[in-house]
């Protein structure tokens, strides 16, 4: 069992540095189908078929969005009615592990504009890395949970962060169109 989880450790871990690579190489030159991509963990719609006004601006949003605690957002226009956005790489805030990278959707039959947040695809290796990581060592049932409570806990907490900030990009889209 030790060998088969050692293995798993290593290949899960192998993944994990490419997959992480291949990313950061995909966020620095907006790929579209990596934008595209990912397990949907936030979505909002805003309709503004009464309004009629489907214009935003990107820079108010990054105007509204920049933050000195947390990390600043870039946006860009991928094609007509699809902007992509995630947190800046290597911003000079309190960093932490960005779970989701965003997409702006204008769906103009629908009369709406979504935000959605997808979540980055190196913490699905990441998470099995840790978890074979953890088989492998004898620990007492009391500590176990202890040690997936607090990651459960952690990634809760990072994960909050982020649907708090992209809510304020629903916000601001919602004032900008009902302007």
């Amino acid at each position: 069992m030790d060998l088969v989880l050692g293995v798993l450790f290593n290949i899960s871990g192998g993944l994990f540095v490419a997959v992480l690579m291949f990313e950061m190489v995909f966020a620095a030159r907006w790929h579209v189908g990596w934008l595209g991509q990912g397990v949907v963990l936030y979505r909002r719609t805003v309709d503004i078929s009464s309004v009629g006004r489907q214009d935003v601006s990107l820079d108010r949003l990054l105007k509204k969005m920049d933050s000195l605690v947390f990390c600043s957002f870039e946006f860009r226009r991928i094609s007509v009615g699809l902007t992509g956005f995630r947190e800046r790489l290597l911003d000079f805030a309190i960093i932490y592990p960005q779970i989701m990278h965003g997409l702006l959707k204008f769906e103009e039959q629908k009369g709406t504009i979504s935000v959605e947040g997808r979540l980055y695809w190196f913490w699905i290796p990441f998470v099995l890395m840790l978890f074979c990581r953890f088989l492998q060592f004898e620990v007492r049932e009391e500590t176990g949970l202890i040690v997936l409570l607090h990651l459960a806990l952690f990634l809760g907490v990072v994960y909050s962060i982020q649907c708090l900030r992209y809510r304020k990009i629903v916000i601001d889209l919602k004032e900008q169109v009902m302007v």
